[in-house]
């Protein structure tokens, strides 16, 4: 008779994740076409087998750090959904945007990306990607617009004089 393991969900979760970083270093450092699930095995310090449990293939494991991305994005809409500043709401957005930027793995992973966009599956996460980043961002610049708190006027290149009022 054999007895069913039970799973710790966080304890799952948390060793998804792991998988799921050492992957972005691994695809970062070697391109998508050069990383292996065994380089990312060792860069998370796990066997194939347990790589295997988690992530069919290579693709899925990508897969899953792109839609890591577009659950972040997500949820920072519901974040900002009770506020009322959108020019504060903005430069939050942005903030954000710059910190993600600044993972020095980030350049590498999107050229690791980039050379499998065409990829149906890619590109839809891509495409889906870029439709949480626009309902996060489009309602803020329209509110910020109508409160007159930006667009082409208020910037200091478009002002008179250099002035941003």
């Amino acid at each position: 008779m054999r007895v069913a393991r039970t799973v710790d969900p966080a304890r799952h979760e948390a060793r998804r994740l792991v998988i799921i970083d050492a992957a972005l270093t691994v695809f970062a450092q070697h391109g998508y076409d050069g990383a292996t699930t065994a380089a990312i095995c060792r860069q998370a310090g796990i066997g194939s087998g347990t790589f295997f449990h988690y992530f069919p293939t290579k693709r899925d494991v990508l897969l899953a750090i792109l839609t890591l991305g577009v659950g972040d994005v997500r949820d920072r809409a519901e974040r900002y959904a009770g506020r009322t500043d959108a020019l504060g709401v903005l430069l939050d957005i942005v903030r954000s945007g710059a910190e993600d930027a600044a993972d020095p793995r980030m350049p590498g992973f999107v050229r690791a990306v980039g050379g499998i966009m065409q990829q149906p599956d890619v590109a839809e996460k891509l495409d889906e990607d870029t439709r949480a980043q626009r309902d996060l961002m489009l309602p803020w610049v329209e509110r910020a617009q109508r409160a007159g708190r930006s667009g082409p006027t208020s910037t200091p290149a478009a002002s008179p004089r250099g002035s941003t009022c």
